[in-house]
């Protein structure tokens, strides 16, 4: 049986580096702000896929902003301008951040931090992440939420975001549709 796969795919990684629990809070912040520009631009704008995400995600103990799409109708190396030029506008956006704006994205966040664990196995999960990744810090909860009350303004979450893109820890894996494969007899 013959397969065509007519989907490229792209994952960009912006690795910020293992963080403590105030560059922990900023990035979960960036990860809010920065889904929806993602997925409005890049989705509903360009209609570059079915797939597409932006977001913050731990790999072992390293935080790193996540930019993943996947679609047939540009191939990744386009993909990949589309990402930059979209977190490129909205870091101009996030400099001109204004208080209010900055005060709904402190409450989105401080709303999920609040979130209690549905079962024991999302009680579970969370716990054993701690161990798998060597955190062993059992009440990241608490202590990001105490960091979030002295968080005032988007200043900090602003220098977090040009640290993340300036130092361009960028990993990006690009994958190219295979025209023709065999599948199965």
């Amino acid at each position: 049986m013959l397969f065509r796969s007519a989907n490229h795919a792209i994952v960009n990684s912006y690795q910020y580096g293992v963080t403590d629990v105030s560059e922990r809070v900023r990035l979960m912040l960036l990860g809010k702000m920065i889904e929806n520009p993602v997925y409005d631009e890049l989705r509903t704008k360009k209609q570059l896929g079915y797939i597409v995400f932006g977001f913050i995600t731990e790999q072992v103990s390293v935080l790193e902003l996540r930019v993943l799409v996947q679609g047939n109708k540009e191939g990744p190396d386009a993909m990949d301008a589309d990402i930059e030029t979209v977190i490129k506008d909205f870091g101009a956006k996030l400099h001109n951040l204004s208080q209010p704006e900055f005060l709904k994205w402190k409450g989105a966040v401080r709303s999920a931090l609040y979130h209690k664990d549905q079962n024991m196995g999302q009680e579970a999960d969370r716990y054993w992440a701690q161990i798998a990744n060597d955190g062993h810090c059992f009440n990241r909860k608490e202590l990001a939420l105490q960091y979030l009350d002295t968080l005032h303004s988007a200043a900090d979450v602003v220098k977090t975001f040009d640290t993340l893109l300036g130092e361009r820890r960028k990993v990006s894996l690009k994958l190219f549709r295979s025209e023709e494969r065999r599948v199965g007899k």
